[in-house]
């Protein structure tokens, strides 16, 4: 059998580095077992806060550089045009902030709404990022319904919320719930019944 790695952030891997180093030096008695659960049921949910925190703040850049455009702030001005850091922060903002995949002619306009630095050729710029992100697991792809056309891009799902949805489907077919759709082999062979 075989285990996938769930890819970490470095943050998340100088945790679990630091709990190894803690927990290797300590004796190994029942009384750790609950001091143990305790600190990574803590760290998962500092993580949720911070997943949902840079969401929080991604929507406020893009509320930000839309209230800098209608007021028609100078360009001098550092303190409203200055959203980003660059190409990739750009993107991951407005994918993060997005309330529905978008294609990215429509990342490439709102990287511009960020106040990010004319380039000559933004959105090939932002189609190489895309790739990046998706490779990355930072992002997704969406296939187009009708089966053709361009792919759009949405936030990943965050660990939390994925692990969540295994849950949930774990626990339908453990309810008895579950029922193999058509296509696939029906050990039991009671299809239908």
């Amino acid at each position: 059998m075989t285990h996938d790695r769930i890819p970490l952030s470095r943050r998340e891997e100088c945790h679990l580095d630091f709990l190894c180093d803690i927990m290797s030096n300590m004796p190994v008695t029942d009384s750790y077992i609950p001091a143990f659960t305790a600190a990574l049921a803590e760290l998962h949910r500092m993580t949720e806060e911070r997943e949902k925190l840079e969401t929080q703040i991604a929507r406020q850049k893009k509320r930000v550089a839309a209230l800098a455009e209608l007021a028609r702030l100078d360009d001098e001005d550092p303190s409203a045009t200055v959203l980003v850091d660059g190409i990739t922060d750009a993107c991951r903002t407005v994918l993060r902030g997005a309330e529905r995949p978008l294609y990215p002619i429509e990342v490439s306009q709102r990287v511009e709404a960020l106040g990010l630095a004319p380039q000559k050729n933004l959105l090939a710029s932002v189609h190489t990022v895309l790739k990046r992100l998706v490779t990355s697991n930072q992002a997704a792809e969406v296939p187009p319904q009708s089966g053709s056309g361009p792919i759009a891009y949405r936030w990943a799902k965050s660990k939390s919320e994925q692990i969540a949805e295994i849950r949930s489907i774990l626990e339908q077919r453990n309810a008895g719930d579950f029922r193999p759709s058509y296509g696939h082999p029906d050990p039991l062979n009671k299809r239908g019944k």
